[in-house]
């Protein structure tokens, strides 16, 4: 089970951009101070959960199809903007250029949640709105995304009803960053505030003011990590001063390049930091997850999934990482069933598949293994030899189930006997 989270670089492209839009603007911003009060909202109706899915699917199908015109009225960058500064007092000039700073890079460049899904999307990823839910009193909806090469990621986009009626996401959960987007950008605007004007230093955190010396390492994390150079995210990382190393935008990079180097030792102590140094956090069960698979320790394995099914409610993929750590506890009936009820909720789930085949036919399960090949044929709606490497299939071909399985598929089937999907 070892890589089964991933983390979503998406959920912090937004706050590299960010990053370089403060780093410009701090070096020319002056005037004098002003209150930064959120701007009045006009109340509409309440968002249901049914609606909160109901963006969702468009949003996952928009994403899914690569369209950025899409992807880019669903999102409310102005109300992200105005979250993160809000209530912070900065020179006019400063807001102003922060404001149209980040506008233009996006408009160079491209929405940064597309930017940042597209490669992921054109590897294969899934991409699934599972629910409408209340997220601290917020309606939301929940994302996860299956990358092709294993894994998951969940996000939570925070949505609100926009003066126009409209249904829009206006902030952005990654369950592997553990707060909000409009949080992180919250300390790298404050930064900038205290550089540009210094006045403001003393009323700041002084943990704020390293972010404008070390921003453009932000700005180069980003860019390793999407060009696959790992090693480089890492040193950058090491780097850096001990306080920023607390930083959630440093350490969810260096996360996902600790991931990609294929060292466990190194991915497991990544882990264990992000741990020591964020106790309680809500991104350490879903990173922990995979730590406590590499210190087999499955217990404490099951009672993070225990958690994630509090947090983000009824998934079916959930259920599939529920059966991977029951088959590490040696419990193959319980797995089997986490398995059944995975593709019981989702048929097309193609992981839930991939796990009880392989537990059934651990078990020599050989009757339900026959069922579940017919099942998947029917679903897929293709062979069972074109979906799935059987080579290691042997004993279940010289059993009588398999040999009964491979004469009965074998035959012509007329159209009453073809399976139905």
């Amino acid at each position: 089970m070892s890589g089964t989270v991933r983390t979503a670089a998406w959920a912090l492209a937004t706050v590299w951009v960010v990053a370089t839009v403060v780093g410009i603007v701090v070096s020319g911003s002056s005037g004098r101070l002003q209150d930064g009060p959120p701007k009045p909202i006009v109340k509409g109706p309440p968002i249901s959960q049914a609606e909160a899915l109901e963006f969702g699917e468009g949003l996952a199908d928009a994403l899914a199809r690569l369209d950025a015109k899409a992807v880019e009225e669903a999102i409310d960058l102005n109300a992200l903007m105005e979250a993160a500064s809000e209530g912070v007092k900065a020179p006019p000039r400063f807001r102003e250029e922060f404001y149209r700073g980040t506008r233009n890079a996006l408009e160079r460049n491209g929405h940064t949640i597309f930017i940042e899904f597209r490669p992921v999307v054109e590897a294969g990823a899934v991409l699934r709105a599972t629910q409408g839910i209340e997220w601290e009193g917020r309606p939301a909806f929940v994302l996860r995304v299956l990358p092709a090469d294993g894994g998951v990621a969940y996000s939570v986009f925070i949505l609100d009803r926009r003066p126009d009626g409209r249904i829009r996401a206006v902030d952005h959960y990654s369950l592997a960053v553990g707060e909000p987007t409009s949080q992180v950008i919250r300390r790298l605007y404050q930064a900038g505030v205290a550089q540009a004007n210094r006045g403001l230093l003393d009323r700041l955190m002084g943990k704020e003011q390293p972010l404008i010396k070390h921003m453009d390492d932000t700005v180069r994390m980003a860019a390793a990590n999407r060009e696959g150079r790992s090693q480089e995210v890492l040193t950058i990382y090491d780097a850096l001063p001990e306080e920023l190393k607390n930083e959630k935008i440093f350490q969810v990079g260096r996360f996902n390049a600790a991931q990609k180097i294929g060292d466990e030792a190194k991915y497991l102590e990544v882990i264990q930091d992000f741990a020591r140094r964020f106790p309680g956090d809500p991104a350490c069960d879903l990173l922990l997850l995979d730590g406590y698979v590499l210190m087999n320790q499955p217990e404490k394995a099951l009672e993070c999934v225990d958690r994630l099914e509090k947090v983000l409610g009824k998934d079916a993929y959930l259920k599939v990482l529920r059966g991977g750590v029951l088959t590490l506890l040696k419990r193959p009936d319980d797995a089997i069933a986490a398995y059944r009820a995975a593709i019981a909720e989702e048929p097309d789930l193609w992981p839930a598949y991939d796990a009880l085949l392989v537990v059934t036919l651990e078990q020599k399960q050989f009757e339900e293994l026959a069922k579940l090949l017919d099942s998947l044929e029917s679903q897929f709606e293709e062979d069972a030899f074109d979906l799935l490497n059987l080579d290691g299939f042997t004993e279940f071909f010289d059993s009588p189930e398999g040999k009964a399985w491979t004469e009965k598929r074998d035959k012509p089937k007329s159209d009453d006997e073809a399976p139905k999907p």
